[in-house]
């Protein structure tokens, strides 16, 4: 797992080449705001009808508020996919580890 704030996610957006709307910038308050990355627990995470199963390479949660859920990062992976970086920074998160 990683965590960064959004001035970091901020910069690594526009690292990456991604023209950015400046009119819709956070408030200065909202730029030290930690949110963490890991890798999805291979079940998959919770929908809004608290159905388990919908899976992604990486997750994305708010440090201060996991009760708000998780937001799946890039495409769901379908079918039997493996979900790749599960291993990559240690032991990977359980659904019970992780904010529903």
């Amino acid at each position: 797992m990683i965590t960064l704030t959004v001035q970091e996610i901020y910069d690594l957006a526009a690292f990456a080449g991604i023209g950015l709307d400046e009119s819709r910038k956070p408030d200065d308050d909202s730029w030290e705001t930690p949110i963490c990355i890991g890798s999805c627990p291979g079940l998959g995470v919770r929908d809004e009808d608290d159905e388990i199963g919908k899976r992604y390479r990486f997750i994305a949660w708010l440090e201060e508020y996991p009760e708000e859920g998780v937001m799946g990062l890039g495409p769901e992976i379908e079918g039997d996919a493996e979900l790749s970086g599960r291993a990559e920074s240690g032991a990977p998160p359980t659904q019970a580890d992780l904010p529903l």
